[in-house]
């Protein structure tokens, strides 16, 4: 069994700030495996369902209140977006890219606005920063840091990177 949040079935999220989101990359593409791959492996999807777990007595609780055992649990929770700490964080033009939703969004606000500003100079940030200007988008990166990438890469290649994007 594989329960899941989302109502889609497993996906791979790099083409998310690349492929998919530069209009590339089929959506199907992502999946990691077709619809049919679950049945013939007998892998039951329960698909926008959250859970709860409780390791102590091998259950888990799904959002409508049944509980299912289990022998072995893997919990794939993945990382999460890092919600900006300031006032008007919650307005509506301001997105995350965490999952194919929010990649649609992106696009869809991608077609229809002239710039875009984003937070963040990591590899995602700077991606999406690509895949915008390649739509003829003005993108602004806005980084903390004194360059983009510059904890992952140091400062011998950071400032490759930083001159490539800009």
């Amino acid at each position: 069994m594989l329960i899941n949040d989302e109502t889609m079935p497993p996906y791979e999220r790099p083409p998310l700030s690349k492929g998919y989101l530069q209009g590339k990359q089929d959506r199907d593409k992502m999946f990691v495996h077709p619809p049919e791959w679950y049945t013939e492996h007998e892998v039951e999807l329960r698909l926008g369902t959250p859970v709860t777990a409780d390791r102590d007595h091998r259950t888990v609780t799904l959002a409508g209140g049944e509980t299912v055992g289990y022998d072995k649990l893997l919990l794939t929770t993945g990382a999460t977006s890092e919600r900006l700490p300031v006032p008007g964080a919650d307005l509506d033009g301001v997105l995350y890219l965490r999952c194919v939703q929010d990649c649609e969004a992106l696009k869809d606000r991608s077609q229809r606005a002239r710039r875009i500003a984003l937070i963040g100079g990591g590899w995602i940030g700077l991606e999406v920063a690509a895949a915008t200007r390649g739509a003829g988008v003005e993108a602004t990166v806005l980084e903390a840091g004194e360059l983009p990438l510059l904890r992952v890469l140091g400062p011998q290649i950071a400032p490759v990177f930083a001159d490539l994007h800009r």
